[in-house]
């Protein structure tokens, strides 16, 4: 059984699209072209933590369509360095990634 203290998330800021462009500009990890299970081409860009965050604050002004999810993700809690986290934002994290979750698959159906 897995419980919630036993978790760890951290906030990562992604992309298919634009990817080198924003590996320029922000750094992190970008990877080459893949093939996703369809046979089309996909890029990757990502980056994490507190960085991930500071990204989100200077793309927001710029962010359409995934505006709300945008700021959604600048509540995440950070604690610092290491992995001590209190049961409070493992909480507020959990929470968190559920609402990113829906924001990404909506139920379109009651």
């Amino acid at each position: 059984m897995t419980t919630l203290s036993s978790i760890y998330y951290d906030i990562c800021v992604e992309t298919g699209r634009a990817c080198v462009k924003l590996y320029d500009l922000f750094g992190g990890y970008h990877s080459d072209m893949h093939r996703n299970s369809k046979g089309s081409p996909y890029y990757q860009w990502i980056v994490g933590g507190e960085r991930a965050l500071s990204i989100l604050w200077q793309l927001l002004p710029y962010l359409i369509i995934k505006y709300t999810e945008a700021c959604c993700a600048l509540s995440w809690p950070l604690c610092g360095k290491g992995w001590r986290l209190t049961d409070d934002i493992r909480a507020k994290r959990e929470s968190i990634r559920q609402d990113l979750k829906r924001m990404k698959h909506p139920c379109t159906w009651t």
